[in-house]
């Protein structure tokens, strides 16, 4: 039985959900619900859980719902699977989420595990900046929504951070320009006081150009944003540090799978990202007496905007999954929850040497 749905649960993940039933919602979400009833009556609660917010979610954009999700026993049947009612049925709640329902949980999944933290998340407009942004919220932190240009995406983020009981500002800065560091960072101070966890997560990708085309100007692009960028925020986070009362402090500098493995076409980024990783371990190692964790989170294929093509194309998706021994693309808030233990008080004898944590 559990290899049957563990076969429906790979099924389900491996091509973006709804995504493999563009025809058919209604079956994604009749056989979702089926894989949660069973997840949850085998004890599974947690995997359940994620499964039912995932498929409610997708359900209430693309309108399936006749009503909102009922979270309580005596609500609308059909509305939560009984094997979560009959487990927890008064620890969960619905609660607004950029612009749909979504379920939460009021129980022992959410531990606080970054209660009043302050952090600063670069590129938190989309993706798995953003994807960190909420489950920062969810674990208790007050968050520095940066972006370049998406104001709209980073105004979404700004109201998932809210929507989990959290405080949220929005700042735009170009991370190429110290100058413009400077002000976001002046910008989180003004506001919070302090920036105790540095997420360093905005970039550019790979042009696609080989290295007897690649434009110097279009290199510089993405060593400026990518590794100089990383470098301008360190910096001004350290100083803070050192200028502040507050002793430790977390940096999580996101690199990629592609600081050790190369890509033809992709020189600019693979550099630059190899190079933040060197960032990364030199930074370790002279914070290290200040109790200052550093760390580098390299994922690999992720469904963000940097992967568009391969969400909207099932076949192109299923192309490039097949080299990922799970044989799927993470999911975002998977990042995400990996940057809150990074993040966490978990961590704290966590140093980055020889590895950086991968996702893949």
């Amino acid at each position: 039985m559990w290899a049957t749905i563990e076969a429906i649960e790979r099924e389900l993940g491996d091509i973006g959900l709804v995504r493999r039933w563009p025809e058919d919602p209604m079956g994604f979400l009749i056989c979702t619900y089926w894989l949660v009833e069973c997840l949850a009556l085998g004890g599974e609660l947690a995997r359940a859980e994620e499964w039912f917010e995932r498929a409610t979610g997708y359900a209430n954009d693309l309108g399936l719902m006749a009503e909102k999700a009922d979270p309580r026993p005596t609500g609308a049947a059909g509305q939560l699977p009984a094997g979560l009612l009959a487990r927890r049925p008064d620890q969960r709640r619905v609660a607004p989420h950029r612009g749909r329902e979504t379920i939460t949980t009021e129980g022992s999944d959410m531990s606080g595990r970054l209660d009043s933290r302050i952090a600063l998340i670069t590129g938190s407009d989309s993706g798995i900046g953003r994807a960190t942004a909420i489950e920062f919220a969810k674990e208790g932190a007050d968050v520095v929504v940066h972006y370049l240009a998406d104001a709209d995406g980073a105004e979404e983020t700004r109201q998932g951070v809210e929507a989990h009981g959290r405080h949220a500002i929005v700042v735009q800065a170009d991370i190429s320009d110290e100058h413009q560091v400077g002000r976001l960072f002046d910008a989180a101070v003004d506001e919070f006081g302090r920036v105790d966890v540095l997420m360093n997560n905005a970039g550019v990708d790979a042009s696609g150009d080989e290295v007897a085309d690649l434009s110097t100007e279009t290199f510089d692009t993405a060593v400026r944003t990518n590794l100089y960028g990383a470098f301008f925020c360190c910096r001004r986070y350290v100083q803070l540090r050192k200028a502040g009362s507050e002793p430790g402090g977390k940096v999580i500098n996101v690199t990629s799978v592609h600081q050790n493995i190369p890509n033809a076409g992709g020189a600019d980024y693979d550099c630059s990202k190899g190079a933040v990783r060197m960032l990364t371990r030199t930074l370790a190692l002279e914070l290290a007496p200040l109790r200052i964790n550093v760390t580098s989170l390299g994922p690999g294929m992720v469904l963000t905007p940097f992967n568009q093509a391969a969400i909207d194309d099932p076949e192109l998706l299923d192309e490039q999954i097949q080299s990922i021994p799970w044989k799927r693309a993470a999911e975002p808030a998977e990042i995400g929850r990996l940057a809150v233990f990074l993040a966490s008080a978990d961590s704290d004898y966590v140093r980055e040497r020889r590895t950086s944590w991968t996702a893949d």
